[in-house]
């Protein structure tokens, strides 16, 4: 079985992987319940289990070639995600269409050396999409 119970450390080595893959990508939003597992540690271990971080690119469209990359390198069936028991899924900025008003303003940033900015969701939003 897949996933792992998901931590800050996780996030950060899926999102390091996705900047390599899509060099390109200066800001994303971290959405799902790998979101919330990442921000809240303090959350007993089956509430943060999870198999993937979701990605919406905030800068810059999503490209079929951009798309090939992150799936063959850290997607669902990758050499990675056998390795790692964690995944990303590079989404398309419709998931987060349904989102209350002002969940931009509510995300959680967090800024990697890479120059990769996080921006992500609020646990409250979170809540909110999975509904």
């Amino acid at each position: 079985m897949y996933g792992k119970e998901l931590t800050l450390a996780d996030l950060e080595k899926v999102a390091r992987k996705l900047k390599w893959c899509v060099p390109a990508l200066t800001d994303a939003y971290v959405i799902g319940s790998g979101a919330v597992a990442a921000l809240h540690p303090e959350l007993p271990g089956e509430l943060r289990f999870s198999v993937d971080f979701d990605f919406v690119p905030q800068n810059l469209p999503i490209l079929y070639f951009d798309s090939m990359l992150v799936d063959r390198f850290i997607g669902a069936d990758s050499e990675f995600r056998d390795t790692e028991l964690v995944y990303a899924d590079y989404a398309t900025p419709d998931t987060v269409r349904c989102t209350p008003p002002g969940w931009k303003e509510r995300a959680h940033q967090i800024i990697l050396p890479e120059g990769l900015v996080l921006h992500v969701l609020d646990v409250c939003d979170v809540a909110y999409n999975k509904l």
